[in-house]
Formats: structure tokens, C-alpha cells, sequence
């Protein structure tokens, strides 16, 4: 997944070069449609792989949501730690601490 990531990182400065370079004034305008053709082809890339990355998280999820209360969460807290209240009790403006 970190190969992936930087690979995303990479077409994400390219994008942010091409802006930058369209931004100096300085570019003719066969460089810039040059220019914009690729960051077009890069930006429908990363769009691509976001969706990918939200179907997957979307896929964890389902996945996530199909265990259930069957199987306890792994827990990080130590065995002394008091169980979380379900609900918090109501506040009003003098329990603020402002």
C-alpha cells in the first residue's frame, strides 16, 4: 500500500507543478495545452484510485459490520480501567469549565 501512496503523492506534485506553471504566465500555448492534457490524465488517475480506496474502506466496513456484537473489540486498555459510562450525564452552562 506505501508504493501505491507515493505513487499518489507523486501525481498529486505533478498536478501542483503544472498549476504552478500555468499560474507563472510564462508558458505558450501549445506547452499549455501540453499541459493540461497531462495533469487531466493525471487527475482522472487519482480519482480513480480514490474510488478504488473507498470501496475498499466501504468493503472493511461491510466486513467490520458483519462480526457483530458476537466477537468483543480488541481492547488497548489496561484490565484496572473502569468501563466508559453507556451515556454522559446531561450538562447545562454551569458544568462548563469557561
Amino acid at each position: 500500500m506505501a508504493k501505491s501512496s507515493e505513487v499518489y503523492q507523486k501525481m498529486y506534485s505533478e498536478v501542483e507543478g503544472i498549476i504552478q506553471k500555468m499560474e507563472g504566465g510564462s508558458v505558450g500555448l501549445d506547452e499549455m495545452v501540453s499541459e493540461v492534457e497531462k495533469g487531466q490524465k493525471l487527475i482522472r488517475k487519482m480519482m480513480s484510485r480514490l474510488q478504488e480506496s473507498k470501496l475498499t474502506i466501504e468493503s472493511l466496513k461491510k466486513d467490520l459490520v458483519s462480526v457483530g456484537d458476537d466477537s468483543p473489540a480488541p481492547s488497548s486498555m489496561p484490565d484496572d480501567t473502569p468501563p466508559l459510562p453507556e451515556e454522559l450525564p446531561p450538562m447545562d452552562d454551569n458544568d462548563l469549565p469557561f
